[in-house]
């Protein structure tokens, strides 16, 4: 065999699912309530067989994980006037996750590497408002704002963008920041080492972090023809990484 693949035997076994519901409703006549609850899953067992030196078929690893994210989210749209929209809104999200993972290394045996399962909640908030600052010039300012309960560690993240067109149906300008953040997936936080035994060692895991700059440039060219160029630039920080 010219790789160690060649003389190995895998069954895979990937399935994925979605479902939600949702409830929109206006309350007032310049106000609409939108509310969403949904529920994912993803699951994966592979089992790997390989061949000894009498091509005899061993079990080699084996990994059975699930992945499951429980979702509530409702926003408040408000239009105060003719000039200032807002949108506001909470997601809370349930994270779960299970996996258990065998492996024989260079034994005929397979022992077990990690069995590990866990809980934990991201709670996230925003607040957007889009204000028309004159006939030409709009501006769209927010901040978000997030929430994770296994360590306790949260973000505050402001957005700012302005929109100038100097005439109607004209070309458009646009300038706008952000400041985004995102977890790592769940089963890093709950990760152990056979250095530490049971500690997790990376619970206190931070959020991954990025500035973004957004310069953009739209022209419609004819009824079936519009342009749009928008370079971007993208700092990442705080990314954690393997000591060394």
């Amino acid at each position: 065999w010219k790789y160690l693949q060649d003389k190995e035997e895998q069954d895979v076994q990937q399935s994925m699912g979605a479902i939600g519901l949702s409830y929109a409703v206006l309350p007032g006549e310049n106000t609409f309530f939108k509310t969403t609850l949904a529920a994912t899953v993803s699951e994966l067992n592979l089992d790997t067989k390989r061949m000894n030196s009498a091509l005899t078929l061993l079990p080699q690893n084996a990994i059975h994980s699930s992945n499951w994210n429980f979702v509530l989210s409702s926003s408040l749209t408000t239009k105060f006037s003719a000039e200032h929209t807002n949108k506001t809104g909470i997601t809370l999200t349930g994270l779960r996750y299970t996996m258990a993972l065998d492996d024989a290394g260079t034994t005929q045996v397979l022992q077990s590497i990690t069995n590990e399962n866990g809980f934990s909640a991201l709670l996230a908030g925003y607040t957007g408002s889009s204000v028309q600052l004159s006939k030409t010039l709009t501006m769209t300012a927010g901040i978000s704002s997030q929430f994770f309960t296994l360590n306790s560690h949260a973000t505050l993240e402001p957005r700012l963008a302005f929109r100038y067109q100097p005439t109607p149906g004209g070309a458009t300008l646009g300038i706008g920041y952000g400041n985004h953040s995102r977890l790592e997936r769940i089963n890093y936080y709950f990760s152990t080492s056979p250095e530490f035994g049971s500690e997790l060692v990376n619970k206190h895991l931070d959020f991954t972090k990025a500035h973004h700059l957004v310069v953009s440039y739209s022209q419609k060219i004819s009824d079936d023809v519009s342009l749009k160029v928008e370079p971007y630039m993208q700092y990442i920080y705080n990314v954690p990484v393997i000591a060394d």
